[in-house]
C-alpha cells in the first residue's frame, strides 16, 4: 500500500494551511495596528516612579509592545532553560 500524499525524493514539502494563513492574519493585524497608531497621534503625559515625560501616544504603544515581546523571549529562554536543566538532572 502507498501513501499517496508522500513527496518525491528531493523535493521540499507542500506548504500547509497554517503557512499560508499565517500571513493573511499578520497582514491584517499590521493593518489594525496602523489604523490605531494614526488615530491615536496626540501626546500623553506619562509619569512612572519619579520620571515625567510626553510622548506621542502611538510611540508609547511602541515601546509596550517592544518591552512584552523581550519579555515574552525572555520568559521562553528562562522555561527551555529550566526544562534543560531538569532533564540532565533526571539522567
Amino acid at each position: 500500500m502507498s501513501d499517496e500524499t508522500a513527496q518525491p525524493p528531493g523535493q521540499p514539502p507542500a506548504p500547509s494551511w497554517r503557512s499560508r494563513v499565517a500571513p493573511v492574519i499578520g497582514g491584517i493585524l499590521g493593518l489594525a495596528v496602523f489604523a490605531f497608531i494614526v488615530q491615536n497621534r496626540p501626546s500623553q503625559k506619562v509619569t512612572w516612579l519619579f520620571w515625567s515625560f510626553s510622548a506621542p501616544l502611538w510611540l508609547l504603544l511602541l515601546l509596550t509592545a517592544a518591552v512584552a515581546v523581550v519579555a515574552w523571549h525572555l520568559g521562553i529562554f528562562a522555561w527551555r532553560r529550566h526544562e534543560r536543566r531538569a532533564r540532565r538532572a533526571q539522567k
